[in-house]
């Protein structure tokens, strides 16, 4: 939320209310997306606090393993749906108020379906307490985003935003979870 807000205002200074306007609206527009599919992750909270209990790092690994799986098929299909689709969904969604870059959409899009794949390793670190060290990273990450916006969005206005979190999130925690995670539990 402290990252949110941050780079709202760095938008709204470097780029104008107007552009603020349309980044907010299209925030919110995925975030429903993503909210509502991070919920297929959340159910497994219970599982993964089991099998910790039960100290069974195997079936925690196929477990991950598992949920990556379904979560990389559900965000294919929705990646299409939305690719095809999404922009007509968004205008509808608007009532037409806002005209969004076709690039800008995309480069969304693409954002939110990693921020979704990130999620299956956040929820893992989470649930096994592992979460020390990942949050530092989350910090590391949010502070780039906002640097990178502080430089991008006055040349490249929205784009430069979307971009600027997107290019933070592929430095750090995109490879950063899974692979701590995976480490962590095959000891």
């Amino acid at each position: 939320v402290l990252v949110f807000n941050s780079q709202v205002f760095l938008v709204d200074r470097l780029a104008g209310a107007t552009l603020l306007a349309q980044y907010i609206v299209l925030l919110r527009f995925f975030e429903i997306i993503r909210t509502s599919v991070s919920n297929f992750t959340v159910v497994l909270f219970p599982s993964i606090v089991a099998l910790e209990k039960a100290q069974d790092r195997q079936q925690l690994l196929q477990l991950l393993w598992s949920a990556f799986r379904r979560t990389g098929l559900l965000l294919s299909i929705l990646f299409v749906v939305l690719y095809a689709g999404g922009e007509w969904l968004l205008m509808w969604w608007t009532k037409s108020h806002f005209s969004f870059d076709s690039n800008l959409f995309l480069l969304m899009l693409v954002f939110t379906m990693l921020i979704l794949v990130d999620n299956v390793s956040a929820l893992f670190l989470s649930a096994l307490k592992l979460n020390r060290l990942p949050t530092i990273v989350s910090l590391v990450q949010g502070s780039l985003a906002l640097l990178l916006t502080a430089f991008s969005v006055g040349s490249y206005g929205l784009v430069g935003a979307v971009a600027s979190s997107l290019l933070a999130l592929v430095l750090t925690n995109l490879f950063f979870n899974p692979i701590y995670l995976i480490n962590k539990l095959r000891g």
